[in-house]
């Protein structure tokens, strides 16, 4: 457990519906879990690539999922509350 790194900046903070105790932050250094109203951070970017996060979504009616968008426009998503995350395939517009 730790302080959440701010460093440049943090780009998107989620609060779980069912628990607002329980907060997710992202930015460059990654994903952050909060299980207590943001006091102490744990790390939650396992299987993040090493590129910024600049976008963090939670499903409302599925608050376990949640989907993190990179600054080079890879797209990410978790199934488990954000303990693990995996890619989605994206396609470009026309």
């Amino acid at each position: 457990m730790g302080s959440l790194p701010v460093y440049p900046q943090v780009n998107a903070v989620v609060f779980d519906p069912r628990d607002p105790k329980i907060v997710f932050a992202a930015g460059s250094a990654g994903v952050f879990r909060s299980n207590d109203s943001g006091l102490n951070w744990q790390s939650s970017s396992e299987g993040l690539d090493t590129a910024a996060i600049v976008a963090l979504a939670l499903n409302p009616g599925q608050p376990d999922i949640l989907f993190a968008a990179t600054a080079k426009g890879a797209l990410f998503r978790s199934d488990d509350g954000a303990q693990t995350w995996h890619s989605v395939a994206t396609t470009a517009s026309p």
